[in-house]
């Protein structure tokens, strides 16, 4: 399985970061913070495909691994 992070903003850069296929919103999280955030910054906009329980646990955990 491999997971995109797609940049709709201003660079249009795709990241594509291989993965276990059953992923929760906590790897999720997580695997955005060590491939995206050293490069591009903390996203300010989030867009998924997935419901909004799973959004917000997602962010919930980004911002408990940024100590925010």
């Amino acid at each position: 399985m491999i997971l995109t992070i797609t940049d709709t903003d201003c660079s249009k850069v795709s990241i594509f970061i291989p993965c276990k296929e059953a992923i929760n919103s906590e790897g999720v999280a997580q695997l955005l913070l060590v491939h995206m955030v050293p490069h591009y910054g903390v996203p300010k906009k989030i867009i998924s495909d997935r419901d909004t329980r799973f959004t917000s646990k997602f962010v919930t955990e980004l911002c408990r691994l940024l100590d925010i």
